[in-house]
C-alpha cells in the first residue's frame, strides 16, 4: 500500500510503478513510454519467475532465524540457490545484450530498479562464489546501479537488517 497525500493506493508492484512514475516528476524518466510494452513484459516476468525465486530464497535461508521455526535441509536451501542461479541470474546476465541497462543503452529505468533491489537482496543471502566471473555484465550493472545514491542508501539499510538476522 501506497500513502500519498490524500491517495492511499492498494495493489502490486505494477501498479505503484505506474502511480509512481505517472504523478511523480521526479521519476518520470524512468517510465520512457517508447519502451512501456517493453517494461510490461519485465514486470510480468519480474511478478511471475524472478520474485517467486527470491521468496523461497528468503524463506529457506532467513524464515528460520525471523520466524523461530526449523531450518530447512541443506539440499533444499541449495535447490534455492541454484534455481535463483540458473533461472534468474543466467537470464538477467542474458538481457543486457551490449547495454549498460536493462532496456536502455544509458539511463536506468523502473525494471533496473526494481530488479537490482531483487537481485542485491538475493544475493547478499547466497553469496555466490566466483559471481563477477560467471556474470560479468551483471556485476557490472549492479556496480552501476549501487553508484545511484538514492539506491545506495536502500543498500545499506538491508544488508544491516540481513546481517542481524545471520548474526542470531
Amino acid at each position: 500500500m501506497i500513502v500519498d497525500q490524500e491517495c492511499q493506493l492498494m495493489g502490486n508492484v505494477n501498479t505503484f510503478v505506474y502511480y509512481l512514475t505517472a504523478t511523480k516528476q521526479k521519476l518520470h524518466s524512468y517510465m520512457p513510454r517508447e519502451h512501456e510494452t517493453k517494461i510490461d513484459q519485465y514486470l510480468n516476468w519480474y511478478l511471475s519467475v524472478m520474485k517467486p525465486s527470491t521468496q523461497r530464497l528468503i524463506k529457506v535461508i532467513v524464515g528460520p532465524k525471523a520466524f523461530g521455526h526449523e531450518l530447512y535441509p541443506g539440499d533444499e536451501v541449495e535447490a534455492a540457490k541454484l534455481s535463483f542461479l540458473n533461472d534468474i541470474l543466467k537470464r538477467v546476465e542474458l538481457l543486457f545484450d551490449n547495454r549498460d541497462y536493462l532496456i536502455t543503452a544509458i539511463e536506468p529505468t523502473v525494471i533496473d530498479i526494481i530488479f537490482y533491489h531483487e537481485i542485491s537482496t538475493a544475493l547478499m543471502l547466497t553469496r555466490i562464489k566466483n559471481f563477477k566471473g560467471q556474470f560479468p555484465r551483471l556485476s557490472t550493472w549492479i556496480k552501476n546501479m549501487g553508484d545511484i545514491h538514492e539506491l545506495n542508501e536502500q543498500e545499506i539499510k538491508l544488508v544491516k537488517v540481513i546481517e542481524d538476522y545471520q548474526l542470531e
